[in-house]
């Protein structure tokens, strides 16, 4: 006897059929059809929109299904539950690129060149209004806040706890102070003066705030 049968494993759709295997009759798995990245795509834009416009309490399966016009079986296929939607989403948000610095210049000249990428990157109406719905979603969920952090916040910090350690080994900063909480202070001012001050204003902010840290921190 030959049946296909389709189930959901881990929200992954994949295909079984019985077949005889050296006289034995076994289940067989088969590979589904791969992912079609339109789809992906308009989950995660849709998932942002209405983050925009609700907090995540608001937001269901059914919502963003509806919103993104794509079935809820294509959403499970992808997704566990609603907070990996929201977490994926808001990992989308674009990061700063902490390649190719100069590190011939100083550990505040450095540190002010990652300010520049910050700056380039989120001091504009857009970027601004993502880190503001990016905060209001975390502070709103604390285990979305958790997921976040673990996601996607904690990758940006090793990144810079990199280049603190290689400032440390270039003598340009104390062996003595600590790269994370170093970085994890650094990641707090840059967004907190994105949220705080006009636009106008951050970059002389930032500069005065890490010319004073820097100063101290020798």
């Amino acid at each position: 006897m030959y049946f296909e049968i389709s189930i959901i494993d881990n929200y992954d759709t994949t295909s079984y059929h019985n077949e005889k295997v050296r006289g034995e009759l076994v289940m067989v798995k088969q590979v589904g059809r791969p992912r079609d990245s339109e789809v992906d795509d308009k989950i995660i834009r849709s998932t942002l929109d209405l983050l925009s416009k609700n907090t995540p309490e608001s937001l269901s399966i059914e919502s963003i299904s509806k919103h993104a016009g794509v079935g809820k079986t294509s959403i499970y296929r992808r997704y566990k539950n609603k907070d990996d939607i929201v977490v994926a989403a808001l990992s989308k948000v674009k990061t700063v690129d902490l390649k190719d610095l100069d590190f011939s210049k100083s550990a505040l000249e450095v540190i002010l060149q990652i300010s520049d990428r910050f700056i380039q990157t989120y001091n504009n109406p857009t970027g601004r209004s993502m880190i503001a719905m990016s905060v209001n979603t975390l502070i709103a969920d604390e285990q979305l806040s958790n997921k976040y952090w673990d996601n996607t916040a904690t990758p940006l910090i090793l990144r810079l706890v990199k280049v603190i350690r290689k400032l440390q080994d270039q003598n340009k900063l104390s062996n003595e102070l600590d790269s994370e909480i170093i970085s994890e202070t650094l990641t707090s001012i840059f967004m907190a003066q994105f949220l705080l001050l006009p636009q106008s204003q951050v970059k002389k902010s930032l500069e005065r705030i890490l010319t004073y840290l820097f100063a101290t921190w020798k």
